[in-house]
């Protein structure tokens, strides 16, 4: 269970500060994870206590990390609660028993085994009826689900290119559509949950996402428009989505 604290004015733990990974799952498909902290640059109180948080929508683990002064790496690791694509929280509280926090980051997706963490998760669904794939905004990670009734679905989705080919471009322009329209995401949120993926456009889309004017269909307009753009120059630069497809299926 997670204790209520009371927020304060905080400060932000920086990317520099912390590495958190996902280790292999054991035989019961369990996996542990590692916490890598360096937070001596932190102008908070040395005696803050550290906590590190593990939490999948409404499941949370939470381990006590010592202080920031004498951190101390709890023996059990095992995400037992939340197996499956968890996101964590580092908090600094106070040491006085108040609840305030004093710093923190949220919404910290780990490396993977395989490496750095995926700005989209993959999951098996049972319930995409005669579907095969279908996006997902219920958790705070956009999630392709695919149809656990096809058999060895994962594994294509993570290495077909034929597949990726097809499903890549659209989840992209889903994402977008969804951050932008949706959910009006503000571009200069940097701890926002879409700020990741707008960092992640501008490496080869310059354009500035469209402001908003008032006008609601107009803004709608424009910011369908600029999404169109930023998936074709993701095409042309990042992910050649047709070439990969041909590639595949032995076409010229």
């Amino acid at each position: 269970m997670i204790h209520r604290v009371k927020p304060t004015r905080r400060r932000r733990i920086e990317d520099s500060q912390f590495v958190i990974s996902l280790n292999e799952p054991d035989s019961t498909g369990i996996p542990t994870f590692e916490a890598k902290l360096d937070l001596s640059e932190l102008a908070v109180n040395p005696e803050g206590e550290v906590v590190v948080v593990a939490y999948r929508k409404r499941r949370a683990m939470r381990f006590n990390w010592g202080t920031v002064s004498n951190p101390s790496v709890p023996q059990e690791r095992r995400l037992t609660e939340v197996p499956h694509n968890p996101l964590f929280k580092l908090m600094i509280l106070d040491p006085v028993g108040s609840g305030l926090i004093l710093a923190s980051r949220d919404r910290i997706k780990p490396n993977t085994p395989e490496g750095a963490p995926s700005m989209l998760w993959l999951e098996e669904s049972s319930e995409l009826g005669n579907e095969v794939w279908k996006l997902n905004f219920e958790n705070e990670v956009p999630t392709v689900l695919v149809n656990s009734e096809i058999e060895g679905i994962s594994g294509e989705a993570r290495q077909n290119g034929k597949f990726r080919a097809l499903v890549l471009p659209q989840a992209v322009r889903s994402v977008l559509r969804h951050a932008l329209i949706d959910e009006e995401f503000a571009h200069d949120d940097l701890d926002g949950v879409w700020s990741e993926w707008v960092s992640f456009v501008s490496n080869f889309y310059a354009e500035e996402i469209p402001g908003h004017t008032g006008d609601d269909a107009y803004d709608r307009a424009e910011k369908s428009k600029w999404i169109d753009d930023a998936v074709t120059a993701f095409t042309s630069q990042q992910f050649d989505a047709s070439r990969i497809y041909r590639s595949e299926a032995g076409r010229q």
